[in-house]
């Protein structure tokens, strides 16, 4: 962290006991509670920017850390045989080159990512079990308007033969 936890020399509270106060290691100014030192860091733009930038990365390696750990003791989810456990696993391969790697292709991940979401719709289809109610309404909206799109041409089609 930025900031150090020092013994105030001459404060201290009622009781007699020392009071802990924060300081900033940029500008050395002292404040009493560690959310007023907080709310002060951010006075210090660049520096408050590397400090959460360097958390952000360490919280990051930790939890691929203990993504690690957990494959390596098996606790991961259990692979299944099935064609929708098998595109899944596909899935998987390829959004983990796409972690692993330093820069990213755009184009390429835009591509992947919009067939990863049709492949979701699908899926939805093939999976057993009740449908969520969103999905089963709109699958019912949609069916309605192809019918209604059938409907009109077929009439349409009628009454043009009837009038010429």
């Amino acid at each position: 962290m930025d900031e150090r936890v020092e013994i105030a020399q001459n404060c201290s509270n009622r009781s007699g006991d020392q009071i802990p106060f924060f300081i900033c290691n940029v500008c050395q100014i002292s404040f009493p509670t560690h959310r007023g030192m907080k709310v002060h860091r951010n006075r210090h733009a660049n520096e408050a920017n590397k400090s959460t930038s360097q958390q952000i990365v360490s919280n990051l390696r930790s939890s691929r850390k203990f993504d690690l750990e957990t494959e390596k003791e098996g606790t991961g989810p259990p692979k299944h045989t099935g064609e929708l456990d098998s595109e899944c696993n596909d899935w998987d391969e390829i959004f983990k080159t796409y972690e692993a790697s330093e820069t990213i292709d755009e184009i390429s991940f835009d591509r992947d990512v919009t067939s990863f979401s049709k492949f979701l719709f699908k899926a939805n289809e093939k999976m057993s079990g009740p449908k969520h109610p969103a999905v089963k309404f709109y699958r019912l909206r949609h069916d309605r308007k192809k019918e209604l799109t059938h409907n009109t041409t077929y009439w349409s089609i009628i009454i043009e033969g009837v009038t010429t």
